[in-house]
Protein backbone atom coordinates (compact mmCIF):
# COMPACT_ATOMS: atom_id res chain seq x y z
CA UNK A 1 0.00 0.00 0.00
CA UNK A 2 3.06 2.46 0.89
CA UNK A 3 4.65 1.63 -2.34
CA UNK A 4 1.03 2.18 -4.25
CA UNK A 5 1.04 5.80 -2.29
CA UNK A 6 4.80 6.68 -3.29
CA UNK A 7 4.01 6.08 -7.21
CA UNK A 8 0.92 8.19 -6.90
CA UNK A 9 2.69 10.89 -5.49
CA UNK A 10 5.62 10.25 -8.43
CA UNK A 11 3.48 10.52 -10.98
CA UNK A 12 2.00 13.89 -9.71
CA UNK A 13 5.29 15.23 -9.55
CA UNK A 14 6.14 14.31 -13.07
CA UNK A 15 3.15 15.85 -14.20
CA UNK A 16 3.52 18.63 -12.44
CA UNK A 17 7.16 19.36 -13.96
CA UNK A 18 6.13 18.68 -17.61
CA UNK A 19 3.35 21.13 -17.21
CA UNK A 20 5.93 23.65 -15.99
CA UNK A 21 8.05 23.08 -19.02
CA UNK A 22 5.18 23.43 -21.71
CA UNK A 23 5.70 26.83 -23.55
CA UNK A 24 3.55 29.78 -22.33
CA UNK A 25 0.64 30.77 -24.34
CA UNK A 26 1.96 32.88 -27.51
CA UNK A 27 0.05 36.27 -28.15
CA UNK A 28 -2.99 36.75 -30.10
CA UNK A 29 -1.47 37.65 -33.93
CA UNK A 30 -4.27 39.71 -35.87
CA UNK A 31 -5.98 37.44 -39.00
CA UNK A 32 -4.07 38.97 -42.51
CA UNK A 33 -6.99 41.16 -44.43
CA UNK A 34 -7.09 39.84 -47.91
CA UNK A 35 -10.40 41.20 -49.32
CA UNK A 36 -10.25 44.61 -51.22
CA UNK A 37 -13.46 46.69 -49.33
CA UNK A 38 -12.72 49.95 -51.52
CA UNK A 39 -10.00 51.58 -54.03
CA UNK A 40 -9.36 55.16 -54.24
CA UNK A 41 -7.47 57.25 -56.88
CA UNK A 42 -5.36 60.91 -56.79
CA UNK A 43 -6.98 61.21 -60.25
CA UNK A 44 -9.81 59.07 -62.04
CA UNK A 45 -9.32 55.74 -63.22
CA UNK A 46 -10.86 54.59 -66.64
CA UNK A 47 -13.35 51.81 -66.26
CA UNK A 48 -14.46 51.91 -69.97
CA UNK A 49 -16.27 48.02 -69.62
CA UNK A 50 -18.47 49.88 -66.89
CA UNK A 51 -18.24 53.23 -69.35
CA UNK A 52 -17.10 55.33 -66.15
CA UNK A 53 -14.37 57.23 -64.60
CA UNK A 54 -13.99 56.47 -61.04
CA UNK A 55 -12.97 58.01 -58.32
CA UNK A 56 -13.90 55.15 -56.00
CA UNK A 57 -14.73 51.73 -56.65
CA UNK A 58 -16.72 49.92 -53.97
CA UNK A 59 -16.38 45.88 -53.66
CA UNK A 60 -18.35 43.75 -51.63
CA UNK A 61 -17.50 39.49 -51.57
CA UNK A 62 -14.39 40.14 -54.22
CA UNK A 63 -16.57 41.91 -57.10
CA UNK A 64 -17.02 45.35 -57.56
CA UNK A 65 -20.21 46.85 -56.18
CA UNK A 66 -20.15 50.43 -57.13
CA UNK A 67 -18.05 52.96 -59.36
CA UNK A 68 -18.38 56.46 -57.83
CA UNK A 69 -17.59 59.80 -59.58
CA UNK A 70 -17.87 62.23 -57.50
CA UNK A 71 -17.99 65.94 -58.45
CA UNK A 72 -14.84 67.77 -57.10
CA UNK A 73 -13.25 65.97 -53.78
CA UNK A 74 -16.39 66.75 -51.35
CA UNK A 75 -17.36 62.95 -52.03
CA UNK A 76 -21.49 64.51 -51.75
CA UNK A 77 -22.17 65.01 -55.31
CA UNK A 78 -21.57 62.53 -57.99
CA UNK A 79 -21.29 63.33 -61.87
CA UNK A 80 -21.94 59.88 -62.48
CA UNK A 81 -22.19 56.44 -60.04
CA UNK A 82 -22.94 53.09 -61.65
CA UNK A 83 -24.27 50.13 -59.20
CA UNK A 84 -23.38 46.44 -60.17
CA UNK A 85 -25.42 43.28 -59.07
CA UNK A 86 -23.76 39.89 -59.48
CA UNK A 87 -25.32 36.17 -59.79
CA UNK A 88 -23.23 33.26 -59.81
CA UNK A 89 -19.99 35.22 -60.77
CA UNK A 90 -21.54 36.64 -63.94
CA UNK A 91 -22.91 40.71 -64.40
CA UNK A 92 -26.67 39.81 -63.86
CA UNK A 93 -27.69 44.07 -63.75
CA UNK A 94 -26.13 47.38 -64.09
CA UNK A 95 -27.62 50.40 -63.06
CA UNK A 96 -26.30 53.70 -63.71
CA UNK A 97 -27.05 56.89 -62.16
CA UNK A 98 -26.79 60.66 -62.69
CA UNK A 99 -25.95 60.34 -66.24
CA UNK A 100 -23.61 63.71 -66.04
CA UNK A 101 -26.27 66.43 -68.58
CA UNK A 102 -29.05 63.84 -67.49
CA UNK A 103 -28.86 63.89 -63.97
CA UNK A 104 -32.13 63.32 -63.34
CA UNK A 105 -32.13 59.79 -65.10
CA UNK A 106 -31.57 56.22 -64.03
CA UNK A 107 -31.24 53.45 -66.40
CA UNK A 108 -31.12 49.78 -65.98
CA UNK A 109 -29.37 47.15 -68.09
CA UNK A 110 -30.49 43.59 -67.17
CA UNK A 111 -28.14 41.57 -68.33
CA UNK A 112 -28.42 38.01 -70.29
CA UNK A 113 -25.89 35.86 -70.88
CA UNK A 114 -26.33 34.96 -75.02
CA UNK A 115 -22.97 33.21 -75.73
CA UNK A 116 -20.27 31.20 -73.50
CA UNK A 117 -18.31 34.53 -74.08
CA UNK A 118 -21.07 37.43 -74.38
CA UNK A 119 -23.80 38.79 -72.16
CA UNK A 120 -25.84 41.11 -74.14
CA UNK A 121 -28.40 44.00 -71.95
CA UNK A 122 -31.28 45.37 -74.61
CA UNK A 123 -33.84 48.07 -73.73
CA UNK A 124 -31.53 50.44 -72.05
CA UNK A 125 -32.74 54.41 -71.92
CA UNK A 126 -29.72 55.55 -73.46
CA UNK A 127 -28.23 53.26 -74.91
CA UNK A 128 -30.28 50.52 -76.78
CA UNK A 129 -28.00 47.63 -76.72
CA UNK A 130 -25.29 47.00 -74.84
CA UNK A 131 -22.68 43.83 -75.20
CA UNK A 132 -20.31 42.54 -72.37
CA UNK A 133 -17.39 40.81 -73.71
CA UNK A 134 -15.96 37.72 -71.16
CA UNK A 135 -12.97 36.12 -71.67
CA UNK A 136 -13.14 31.98 -70.52
CA UNK A 137 -12.80 32.32 -67.02
CA UNK A 138 -15.42 34.96 -66.84
CA UNK A 139 -13.38 38.05 -66.43
CA UNK A 140 -14.78 41.06 -68.36
CA UNK A 141 -12.39 41.90 -71.46
CA UNK A 142 -14.87 43.89 -73.26
CA UNK A 143 -17.74 46.32 -73.68
CA UNK A 144 -20.03 47.16 -76.93
CA UNK A 145 -22.54 49.76 -76.96
CA UNK A 146 -24.82 49.88 -79.67
CA UNK A 147 -26.69 53.10 -80.62
CA UNK A 148 -29.55 51.05 -82.53
CA UNK A 149 -30.69 48.32 -81.12
CA UNK A 150 -28.45 45.27 -82.47
CA UNK A 151 -27.15 46.96 -85.71
CA UNK A 152 -23.47 46.05 -85.62
CA UNK A 153 -22.16 49.21 -87.88
CA UNK A 154 -23.84 51.61 -85.81
CA UNK A 155 -21.57 50.95 -82.42
CA UNK A 156 -21.30 54.22 -79.86
CA UNK A 157 -18.62 52.71 -77.76
CA UNK A 158 -16.03 49.99 -77.72
CA UNK A 159 -13.19 48.37 -76.05
CA UNK A 160 -11.89 45.42 -75.59
CA UNK A 161 -8.71 44.45 -73.22
CA UNK A 162 -6.42 41.65 -72.27
CA UNK A 163 -5.65 39.95 -68.76
CA UNK A 164 -1.78 39.49 -67.51
CA UNK A 165 -1.76 36.04 -64.97
CA UNK A 166 -2.77 37.99 -62.19
CA UNK A 167 -6.05 39.25 -63.84
CA UNK A 168 -4.69 43.03 -64.46
CA UNK A 169 -5.25 44.70 -67.90
CA UNK A 170 -2.71 44.17 -69.77
CA UNK A 171 -3.05 45.74 -73.21
CA UNK A 172 -6.45 47.81 -74.42
CA UNK A 173 -8.11 49.01 -77.72
CA UNK A 174 -11.24 51.04 -78.26
CA UNK A 175 -13.54 53.42 -80.13
CA UNK A 176 -15.63 56.28 -78.87
CA UNK A 177 -18.00 58.93 -80.06
CA UNK A 178 -21.29 59.25 -81.53
CA UNK A 179 -20.45 61.12 -84.72
CA UNK A 180 -16.24 61.81 -84.87
CA UNK A 181 -15.25 58.98 -83.14
CA UNK A 182 -11.60 58.94 -81.39
CA UNK A 183 -9.87 55.58 -81.51
CA UNK A 184 -7.29 54.05 -78.63
CA UNK A 185 -4.68 51.71 -77.78
CA UNK A 186 -2.39 51.08 -74.65
CA UNK A 187 -0.36 49.07 -72.80
CA UNK A 188 -0.34 48.79 -69.02
CA UNK A 189 3.20 48.02 -66.91
CA UNK A 190 2.72 47.79 -63.15
CA UNK A 191 5.47 49.39 -60.93
CA UNK A 192 4.38 48.87 -57.24
CA UNK A 193 2.61 46.36 -55.28
CA UNK A 194 1.40 46.62 -51.99
CA UNK A 195 2.12 42.85 -49.80
CA UNK A 196 -0.86 41.24 -50.88
CA UNK A 197 0.12 41.80 -54.68
CA UNK A 198 -2.75 43.87 -55.69
CA UNK A 199 -0.81 46.81 -58.08
CA UNK A 200 -1.02 50.20 -56.55
CA UNK A 201 1.44 51.60 -59.31
CA UNK A 202 1.00 51.65 -63.30
CA UNK A 203 2.43 53.16 -66.05
CA UNK A 204 0.43 53.53 -68.86
CA UNK A 205 1.40 54.34 -72.60
CA UNK A 206 -0.46 55.12 -75.60
CA UNK A 207 -1.41 56.33 -79.02
CA UNK A 208 -5.14 57.71 -80.37
CA UNK A 209 -6.45 57.86 -83.65
CA UNK A 210 -9.16 59.77 -85.42
CA UNK A 211 -12.40 58.78 -87.16
CA UNK A 212 -14.72 59.56 -89.21
CA UNK A 213 -18.30 58.87 -88.70
CA UNK A 214 -18.02 55.96 -91.84
CA UNK A 215 -14.63 55.04 -91.46
CA UNK A 216 -15.21 52.45 -88.94
CA UNK A 217 -18.31 50.50 -90.61
CA UNK A 218 -16.37 47.62 -92.19
CA UNK A 219 -14.72 46.74 -89.08
CA UNK A 220 -17.52 47.14 -86.96
CA UNK A 221 -19.68 44.64 -89.64
CA UNK A 222 -16.41 42.14 -90.47
CA UNK A 223 -16.02 43.32 -93.53
CA UNK A 224 -12.44 44.72 -92.62
CA UNK A 225 -9.56 44.31 -89.94
CA UNK A 226 -8.47 47.86 -88.50
CA UNK A 227 -4.75 47.07 -87.65
CA UNK A 228 -4.96 49.74 -85.39
CA UNK A 229 -7.70 48.19 -82.92
CA UNK A 230 -5.75 44.70 -83.12
CA UNK A 231 -3.68 42.68 -80.87
CA UNK A 232 -0.90 42.79 -79.57
CA UNK A 233 -0.82 46.23 -79.69
CA UNK A 234 2.14 47.60 -81.34
CA UNK A 235 2.74 51.71 -81.73
CA UNK A 236 2.93 53.50 -84.95
CA UNK A 237 5.12 56.45 -83.12
CA UNK A 238 6.16 57.20 -79.80
CA UNK A 239 3.47 56.85 -77.38
CA UNK A 240 2.40 59.36 -75.11
CA UNK A 241 3.22 58.05 -71.13
CA UNK A 242 0.79 59.07 -67.67
CA UNK A 243 1.58 57.42 -64.26
CA UNK A 244 -1.93 55.87 -62.19
CA UNK A 245 -1.66 55.40 -58.87
CA UNK A 246 -4.40 53.94 -56.30
CA UNK A 247 -5.08 53.24 -52.64
CA UNK A 248 -6.54 50.21 -51.45
CA UNK A 249 -8.41 49.41 -48.23
CA UNK A 250 -9.02 45.87 -46.84
CA UNK A 251 -11.75 44.46 -45.38
CA UNK A 252 -10.97 42.11 -42.24
CA UNK A 253 -12.07 38.12 -42.92
CA UNK A 254 -13.38 36.76 -39.96
CA UNK A 255 -12.74 37.36 -36.25
CA UNK A 256 -10.64 40.44 -35.48
CA UNK A 257 -8.29 38.16 -33.65
CA UNK A 258 -7.52 34.29 -33.67
CA UNK A 259 -5.21 32.87 -31.12
CA UNK A 260 -1.85 31.09 -32.77
CA UNK A 261 -1.49 27.07 -30.45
Amino acid sequence: MKIRKNKIALFILVIAFCACKQKAIPEIKRITPKQIESLKYPEFLEYPEFNINADEVIYENGKIKALNDYTGKSKKEFDGQVLLVWEQGLLKQEIRKYFYEEATKIDTLNYKQVAPDTLRAIGGRRYPTTAIILDSLHRIVGRIEYGNSFDPGFIIDYCRFTRDKKGNKKEAVGISGEVDQEGYKGIYDYLAFDAYGNWTKRRGRGESKDYGLEDLHPFYTGKKKEPFLSFPVKFSAKPYEYIEERVIEYKEEGNWWDFIL
